[in-house]
């Protein structure tokens, strides 16, 4: 199940410097509209994503400030909360933030029996997902339902949605466990 976080909710994650994303949309007539923010820290830059649903959005860094009114703008427009999963910074966006400093590219799940190791990248996460080791596949009989993240010990971390859950392992290099 993915959270409906409000801006409220988000700053008391921001607070204690966590990962948080909210999402807002707007479905009127043939319109579907979203924006996203997403953020760590109650002192860092955020995230805003937005467009029509089913399209890539477009970015833009914004602060604490400008997110509020632009929330609040958006609401009386007749944007909703929605429900969404954590969505991590846009390369671009990170790379301006870092100066211009490239990133590095997703890596690939190998296709072959042999666990490779974890991309270093996933250490820059914060917990949870810095420590997660493997994913496993949650099913409803045949049907995939999403993924949970495990740490070294097999312990649940989190559970992410099917297509979110498929694009971190591939991000971070996580091998999938079938059983």
């Amino acid at each position: 199940m993915m959270p409906r976080l409000t801006l409220i909710d988000a700053e008391g994650i921001a607070n204690r410097n966590r990962p948080w994303t909210i999402r807002l949309e707007f479905h009127c007539g043939t319109v579907s509209k979203y924006l996203y923010a997403t953020g760590r820290g109650i002192d860092e830059e955020i995230e805003i994503g937005w467009g029509d649903i089913g399209f890539a959005p477009q970015y833009q860094i914004i602060d604490w400030d400008q997110l509020r009114i632009l929330v609040a703008d958006k609401r009386s427009l007749g944007y909703q909360w929605a429900d969404t999963s954590y969505i991590r910074m846009s390369k671009g966006s990170l790379s301006s933030l870092s100066g211009g400093s490239s990133i590095a590219s997703p890596v690939r799940i190998s296709s072959s029996s042999q666990v490779s190791s974890t991309n270093s990248s996933i250490s820059s996460l914060s917990q949870p997902f810095s420590l997660t080791q493997t994913m496993r596949i949650m099913r409803d009989g045949v049907k995939l339902i999403g993924y949970v993240a495990l740490d070294a010990s097999g312990n649940e971390l989190f559970q992410m949605p099917p297509i979110d859950g498929l694009q971190f392992a591939q991000k971070y290099n996580i091998e999938i466990k079938f059983a």
